[in-house]
């Protein structure tokens, strides 16, 4: 669903003219001799400039895999959050080095399989927010969307949700993903809980249109009293 953007490094290209044999032999022998030498060194240094050319390529492909990702936005599930044609960045460090997904962030993932189809790059990406994770008991009814049996205040959806969804817990490293416009948005309500290992970045930054440029609005704090009940629950029994 979403095309990942690319970044080339221009090429430059160097010519040498050949010498003009306008006096004796062994001057234009010597002058060619030198061209060969010059186009020899000219070959390498673009030789060089390309090596460098392409490990800057590496380096960058590098970045964009481990470190952060630019993503386009095609649709408008996630709906007033993105519009179609917004860019944004996903950064891909937060979940390897210093938590996990929580309510409230906005992810990006490949769906479970059987869901989506691939573009003519291969590429099959969604993007959602978390709006449960591993534990939480989630339900919809009423327009309104309840985690752990209280209604979650969600600010940034378009609409109340007009369906139902009967209550159930987010299984073991999983998580509940769903769109901002809920009432178009192929998720977690439809194809189930998604595994976090599914997860490819947070997004973090709108970079497009350059009137929406900033940061994501944090809305995690919205999530935490709900997000806390499954480990209170769990304390209570076991004491």
């Amino acid at each position: 669903m979403f095309s990942s953007m690319c970044t080339t490094a221009s090429r430059t290209c160097c010519s040498v003219s050949p010498p003009r044999d306008t006096a004796q032999g062994t001057l234009g022998t010597a002058a060619l001799c030198g061209d060969a030498h010059v186009t020899s060194t000219v070959r390498s240094a673009a030789a060089a400039a390309a090596a460098a050319a392409a490990a800057a390529a590496g380096a960058a492909g590098c970045c964009c895999r481990f470190i952060a990702e630019p993503r386009f936005i095609p649709s408008l599930s996630m709906y007033p959050t993105f519009d179609i044609g917004d860019r944004l960045i996903a950064e891909k460090l937060t979940y390897r080095f210093s938590r996990p997904p929580v309510a409230g962030d906005v992810v990006i993932f490949h769906p479970v399989e059987g869901v989506g189809s691939k573009d003519l790059f291969g590429d099959n990406v969604f993007i959602k927010r978390v709006v449960a994770v591993e534990g939480d008991t989630v339900e919809v009814h009423d327009g309104t969307l309840f985690v752990n049996g209280q209604a979650r205040s969600e600010p940034f959806i378009y609409q109340r949700p007009a369906y139902t969804l009967g209550k159930l817990v987010v299984p073991p490293g999983d998580v509940f993903c769903m769109g901002d416009n809920r009432n178009n948005s192929y998720d977690s309500h439809v194809w189930g809980p998604l595994p976090k290992e599914n997860i490819l970045g947070r997004a973090v930054f709108k970079y497009w249109p350059v009137t929406k440029i900033g940061p994501l609005p944090d809305y995690t704090s919205l999530a935490a009293p709900t997000a806390a009940a499954p480990a209170a629950t769990k304390l209570a029994a076991q004491q």
